[in-house]
């Protein structure tokens, strides 16, 4: 996407053709600007160059530029030397209150990669210009604004997505509970959506039984927790977490009065009369027997429940074979929400995780599957321009897996050959702010995987709902290809190592390294990933 000057589009009268204009001054693929988008768009322009602006003042604006996978979209940003300008358009007005809460979000956005921010809002109808200066809004003259744009040097951005890492905004309140617990954080387009649904659901007399599901890395937990703190001014709730208790749980509970976080495991002795909400958490791991109970107790004390699970992410045969979140859908009250993996997940970690786990090459079924999926993004979105399309069609391809344009700069496929230098490279990259997570080791016997262990490591379980930057994992002789990702029986027969790793790399953020020690056959199938011939 480029930077625009405003002042080219101002003498435009028709919209389509002031659309086709902006798009091939910009490069932006996003979705067309509405017709009082405009509108209000060109007033405020001329009201800059009828108060002291000039056509060089309306050079280097970014219009309606997006955040990639997160959704959050800003009217009109203008990078200078000593401050980003953001400046929101409506065409009608809205409480003063409304605006604020724009606004600090923005500046939450934007602070975190420039600093400092003047925010403003411009209101069509009445012609009025706000500033905010973080504390106050203020009713602004277009002379103060325009002075302002004169005293401050543009800067040249080449690539503004650069900018802006989607995993720098999307916190974990796992992994950083004093963001949460302050508020540090927003959620989402999709993640407010469903928010105020449930909230909505859980206003109604009687019990609920609500369900959120979606694959690893889009938000379930952050969601979840977030819908109990606003519960929590409600009545009170009982998050019962269906894994290894950490540090960020009891960090939590500590903090919110009305909050108590409990491990699965004490869940069956609880007294439940005291709460108003359940929230469950991993509930695909949970135990029929818990869920039995937490079940009764809420049909007999009108509470409401509410699910979070994703059925791929199961360690053993037991929690794979007894399909708990089946048992849970047959029992919701209301529809299943259901988050998007591309609202959160890196698409390219996405896309490498897929194709780790199943590596199948393009075939005569992939292209029929390919082909549906064309047929049905254009069927569903007749109104975008053909460049629109091809950008969604390719970056879809690319996310199921159905072409390999996907390139692989944030994951590492490292080999040795012992053990011995295979803990080498993982306490370098240790120093280099990885997260070593090492497989769950057996409770009944000696396992190999407890010879890499490092004073700085996790195992599997004690990961779950977790997320972090940077991961590195370790793949031996215990896993192979063959159509699929295949691995040897785990010292706990119950465990599934393939399972494990999967838990394991969709905890990563940002970069992935796997060393792959003494494996030929697992080595070279990653590689024909990340750099294929």
């Amino acid at each position: 996407m480029r930077s625009i000057n405003l002042a080219f589009l101002l003498d435009i009268d028709d919209y389509n053709t002031w659309r086709k204009c902006e798009k091939q001054l910009s490069m932006r693929t996003g979705d067309s600007i509405k017709d009082y988008e405009i509108d209000s768009l060109k007033r405020f322009v001329h009201m800059l160059l009828d108060n002291g602006s000039d056509i060089q003042d309306c050079d280097d604006f970014f219009l309606s530029f997006e955040i990639p996978q997160i959704g959050k979209e800003f009217d009109l940003l203008k990078f200078c030397e000593g401050t980003i300008f953001n400046i929101e358009l409506k065409s009608e007005p809205i409480d003063e209150e409304r605006i604020i809460k724009q606004l600090n979000q923005n500046r939450y956005y934007l602070g975190s990669v420039w600093g400092n921010v003047s925010s403003y809002t411009y209101i069509f109808s009445t012609n009025t210009l706000y500033y905010y200066d973080g504390a106050e809004l203020h009713v602004v003259s277009f002379d103060e604004l325009s002075n302002a744009l004169k005293e401050n040097k543009t800067k040249e951005i080449d690539d503004i997505s650069r900018l802006f890492k989607p995993s720098d905004y999307l916190i974990s309140p796992l992994n950083t509970p004093e963001k949460f617990i302050n508020n540090q954080y927003f959620l989402n387009n999709q993640q407010q959506q469903i928010k105020e649904d449930v909230i909505k659901a859980c206003t109604k007399s009687g019990s609920q039984t609500i369900g959120i599901t979606g694959i690893a890395g889009t938000g379930k937990t952050l969601l979840l927790y977030d819908i109990a703190k606003e519960l929590s001014a409600m009545g009170r709730c009982c998050i019962i977490n269906c894994a290894i208790l950490c540090n960020g749980h009891y960090y939590i509970n500590k903090a919110f009065e009305k909050i108590d976080i409990i491990n699965v495991k004490d869940s069956i002795n609880i007294d439940y009369s005291k709460y108003d909400f359940v929230l469950v958490d991993e509930a695909q791991r949970i135990y029929n027997k818990n869920l039995k109970k937490i079940v009764e107790e809420s049909n007999a004390n009108k509470i409401t429940v509410i699910f979070s699970y994703d059925n791929k992410q199961v360690l053993s045969r037991a929690e794979r074979n007894k399909k708990i979140t089946e048992e849970i859908q047959k029992m919701l009250s209301i529809k299943e929400f259901k988050l998007s993996e591309k609202i959160r997940t890196n698409p390219e970690i996405a896309s490498f995780i897929r194709k780790a786990m199943v590596p199948t090459f393009f075939d005569s079924n992939m292209a029929s599957r390919a082909v549906d999926t064309v047929l049905s993004i254009i069927d569903k979105n007749t109104e975008k321009s053909s460049k629109e399309l091809s950008t969604e069609i390719i970056n879809t391809l690319i996310l199921k897996g159905y072409c390999d344009l996907q390139k692989y700069p944030s994951v590492r496929i490292l080999y040795c050959k012992t053990k011995e230098y295979a803990k080498d490279l993982i306490n370098y990259h240790c120093n280099k702010s990885y997260k070593f997570i090492n497989y769950s080791s057996s409770h009944y016997c000696y396992d190999e995987y407890r010879d890499y262990d490092t004073p700085y490591c996790s195992d599997t379980h004690h990961i779950i709902g977790q997320e972090f930057d940077n991961v590195i994992v370790v793949m031996d002789s215990n896993f192979g290809y063959d159509k699929s990702l295949q691995s040897s029986q785990h010292p706990t027969p119950d465990y599934l190592y393939t399972k494990l790793f999967y838990q394991e790399i969709t905890r990563v953020r940002n970069k992935l390294a796997i060393i792959v020690v003494n494996n030929e056959n697992v080595y070279n199938t990653l590689m024909n990933i990340v750099q294929p011939e």
